[in-house]
């Protein structure tokens, strides 16, 4: 190959990338929050029918609806607890479940086949025992027990009504007496009641009675016209941000009315909604929607209008707009599996897009665009979760429990603000920034050395998604304590994975029993050669325990080279022939030699060839005549069994291994005349 047959293979396949993750935007949308629901993180809906018919007695029932909005048609595992039947797009399911809705781990799972766009679901539940509720979860196969949230699986949940479509939610029936047989079609619908015009604006309803508080009302002129509304209290207007006493109305023309509370009321009366439609979020509603509400504050100063980050409110709490039926509020949505969502993987694969923008700028907007999501609404969803349970997307942006969620958006976050060049992006930035590595410090359980582990199992992937983080914020801060902490973390992984007899290493390490499952898998490896190469480079060259890193790199290195199979690729399990050549793992040590050729770590003239055969290796079988990337093993669990990882599945476009594949090319073009 030469440097010109990179490129050309380079743009080939990043197109593709971009043609198959479309980008779309964050769309504003009403979202009913009902009392008799509960929500967890990632985890399913629990509806306490009892609470919502508290005159239901043994035997009698109600259906619940609801669409499950699919991206790509796909198998799902849908978890289902209560005495229920259900249907899925006319299907029929039937659960004996009985008892109090514990855990999703407690119902019946079932493997159906969902349809790209929306998917029917039906629930008959029936009150037995005196318990009447439901619990349904809808995840990837594999991982039952967390709602699916992105490539893998992209599945969201919506109102079955037209006036509500769109909304995040379900329907609920009429209650139906035990003695009485009724069809599903033959119900009229008890929740959501359909929405009713509004025209007194009462905060105190929604805020309270204190005296000397101050809220806000905003909506938009959809034609032109007068602005009529009776005050209830002290209220001051502005049109486009003016303060007037004009009241006319062009079409377009925003509204903003502050009102003070007093001993009259707080609020006021609108007879002219019959013009306003507030622009800023998408909904179906006749009615109900025609004014945004914010509150409460201290002083007449109007809060900026935005719908990206929570406000501050008078007592310090935070809060964000709600609508002035009392029971809808606004929340932000993003119906994308790949574009502007928080998981590991899709860093990876944004990455290699952003490395690869010196040839097509396109590549580094959609990388900055996908990663500006990430860090405008993080803050948003940190409150979210405390209001609703569960956020509608950046669903893993909240607990960072683990690396994972952790890791690979620092790296990109680093990344980007290199690259940003507005103060003031580059505050918010730091501040994501700044919060994931406090999560490192306080989140992520440690060994009694101080090595980062998963509580039963500590794992080769933990090193990438720990370290390449760690020296970029040692680099952007110029604190050595970031530089320490990945030296001293690397030395611990190798210390327990390495297998000294084949220079090769484990994929996980059992902390109760002191030893490693001695199973070399081939991406476990691949995070680790990447992660030294990547530390020693970020590293400053007379740090202390850098020269030690690159001994064992490059011993691992030699290592590695003598099991590399005759297509180029490397094996899913290194040292076990009969297991598939895998794309991910090839393409990553592909990165990883190549680098540490150009570090002037590795010697070129034994290294490079390796890195041609592997990059050969990769356009012959990894890549097919439209630009996807196939044979990509899909996520691991632990096990002892090599077979266990010679079985997994691979998956065509995970991004495990396509942004690792632009990268391979990139590298390897950088090492050619």
């Amino acid at each position: 190959m030469n440097k010109s047959e990179c490129i050309k293979k380079i743009t080939f396949i990043a197109d593709r990338m971009l043609e198959t993750r479309p980008r779309s935007s964050v769309v504003m949308r009403p979202y009913i929050k009902p009392d008799f629901v509960s929500k967890r993180l990632r985890r399913g809906v629990h509806i306490d029918l009892a609470k919502f018919y508290t005159e239901a007695k043994n035997g009698d029932y109600a259906y619940v609806s609801v669409n499950l909005m699919c991206q790509h048609a796909s198998k799902a595992a849908l978890t289902v607890r209560g005495a229920v039947s259900f249907t899925v797009n006319g299907e029929a399911y039937t659960v004996d479940g009985k008892g109090c809705f514990k855990t999703c781990q407690d119902g019946e799972i079932f493997h159906i086949h969902l349809n790209e766009g929306d998917n029917s679901v039906v629930f008959k539940c029936v009150c037995a025992d005196d318990v009447f509720e439901l619990y349904y979860n809808c995840a990837h196969v594999y991982w039952p027990e967390y709602w699916t949230c992105d490539y893998l699986l992209w599945v969201r949940d919506t109102i079955p009504a037209e006036e509500y479509s769109g909304e995040q939610g379900f329907c609920i029936s009429e209650l139906i007496e035990a003695d009485e047989s009724r069809d599903y079609t033959d119900c009229g619908v008890s929740f959501p009641k359909p929405s009713v015009p509004g025209k007194i604006i009462d905060f105190e309803k929604i805020y309270g009675c204190e005296s000397g508080r101050y809220a806000l009302a905003y909506s938009a002129a959809c034609c032109d016209g007068v602005l009529r509304i009776i005050p209830h209290s002290s209220c001051t207007v502005y049109i486009n941000d003016q303060k007037t006493e004009n009241y006319s109305l062009k079409k377009g023309d925003t509204i903003k009315i502050i009102c003070e509370r007093t001993d009259g009321g707080w609020g006021f009366e609108c007879l002219s909604n019959d013009i306003l439609s507030c622009p800023d979020f998408k909904s179906n509603r006749e009615n109900g929607c025609t004014w945004l509400l914010l509150g409460s504050f201290n002083g007449a100063d109007c809060p900026k209008v935005q719908f990206k980050e929570p406000y501050k409110n008078a007592d310090g709490k935070v809060t964000f707009w709600c609508f002035s039926d009392g029971i809808s509020y606004l929340r932000p949505y993003l119906d994308t599996s790949f574009f502007g969502q928080w998981f590991y993987a899709i860093m990876v694969g944004e990455l290699g897009l952003l490395y690869c923008s010196e040839y097509k700028s396109e590549y580094g907007d959609y990388f900055r665009d996908s990663m500006h999501i990430l860090y405008e609404y993080y803050e948003y969803m940190q409150y979210d979760a405390g209001v609703f349970g569960d956020v509608p997307f950046l669903k893993r942006s909240v607990r960072k429990g683990d690396l994972d969620s952790i890791g690979t958006i620092g790296t990109n976050l680093c990344e980007l603000y290199l690259r940003e060049t507005d103060a003031a992006e580059k505050k918010k930035i730091m501040g994501v920034l700044e919060s994931l590595m406090k999560s490192i410090y306080t989140n992520i359980p440690r060994m009694e050395d101080g090595c980062f582990y998963r509580i039963d199992t500590m794992w080769a992937d933990d090193t990438y998604m720990s370290c390449p983080f760690l020296v970029r914020m040692g680099n952007l801060t110029g604190s050595e304590k970031y530089y320490r902490e990945a030296v001293k973390q690397l030395l611990m992984y190798t210390q327990r994975l390495y297998i000294e007899s084949e220079n090769i290493f484990s994929h996980i390490f059992y902390p109760d029993k002191n030893r490693p499952n001695l199973v070399p898998w081939g991406r476990g490896n691949g995070w680790v050669y990447l992660t030294f190469i990547d530390v020693i480079e970020h590293l400053p060259h007379d740090f202390d325990g850098r020269e030690k890193l690159i001994q064992i790199y490059s011993k691992a290195v030699c290592g590695l080279a003598r099991l590399q199979g005759e297509t180029g690729l490397w094996h899913q399990v290194l040292n076990m022939p009969a297991s598939y050549p895998e794309t991910s793992c090839t393409a990553i040590f592909s990165i990883a030699i190549s680098r540490g050729i150009r570090s002037g770590i590795l010697e070129k003239a034994k290294y490079l060839p390796v890195v041609e055969r592997a990059v050969c290796g990769l356009l012959e079988h990894s890549v097919d005549e439209h630009g996807d990337v196939v044979g990509v093993c899909r996520g691991s669990g632990s096990k002892d069994d090599p077979n266990y990882y010679a079985r997994l599945e691979t998956i065509k476009n995970d991004d495990h291994g396509t942004g690792m594949v632009l990268r391979a090319l990139l590298e390897l073009s950088e090492l050619l005349d």
